[in-house]
């Protein structure tokens, strides 16, 4: 059982379009629900408040305060990746926020083109709108797509996690050939020192 209690209280086969039923994992709720990733902590219940906000402030603008507009599915959903985008440029590669991280990572980002697609599968148009200030009629797209990103972040960590490794490694074997040729290891010696070192980064 998840811990966030926005999803807790929602029925996600009632929200989920049949066109996204196989493709979403909802278990991504479970393992992510206060994280920190590519320099950055995401919690997951406020993140999906922040996304309804995002939504009030767009639906605001495109009326009034009093009377805010209805929304096309769409605009909903451009909204809601770029909101994302916006509060974590690392996940998507935006190239100031990756140069400031102190840490290695992979090449894959997510790509707000990408998440589109995925939200809309093969669907061309939507002739759904939602009530810009309505947060049941909000989270049928705001629970979905965060679903989608968060199924692009899990596939993301992973990624970073063994380009880290692989630069862990890379570093290791330098070091340890940089001594053997000092030292005068034998090759014997330099591979039991190679495989000491990795055996010790992997523990």
């Amino acid at each position: 059982m998840t811990r966030i209690p926005t999803i807790q209280r929602t029925n996600l086969q009632t929200i989920t379009p049949k066109r996204l039923q196989s493709e979403i994992d909802y278990s991504v709720y479970k393992q992510f629900t206060d994280f920190m990733h590519r320099g950055s902590r995401c919690q997951v219940d406020r993140l999906l408040s922040y996304l309804g906000a995002s939504i009030d402030n767009a639906a605001i603008q495109a009326g009034s305060e009093s009377a805010p507009s209805t929304l096309s599915e769409f605009d909903v959903v451009n909204v809601v990746i770029d909101a994302v985008a916006s509060k974590y440029p690392a996940w998507f590669g935006e190239p100031n926020a990756v140069q400031n991280l102190d840490q290695t990572i992979s090449d894959y980002h997510l790509a707000e083109s990408d998440l589109r697609e995925q939200y809309w599968q093969e669907q061309l148009n939507s002739d759904d709108h939602i009530e810009g200030d309505n947060w049941s009629e909000q989270k049928r797209v705001i629970i979905p797509l965060t679903g989608l990103i968060l199924q692009s972040v899990r596939i993301q960590k992973q990624a970073d996690s063994h380009a880290a490794t692989g630069d862990a490694q890379d570093r290791i074997k330098k070091t340890v050939m940089r001594e053997s040729y000092e030292n005068d290891l034998s090759e014997h010696q330099v591979q039991q020192a190679v495989n000491e070192a990795l055996g010790t980064l992997r523990s």
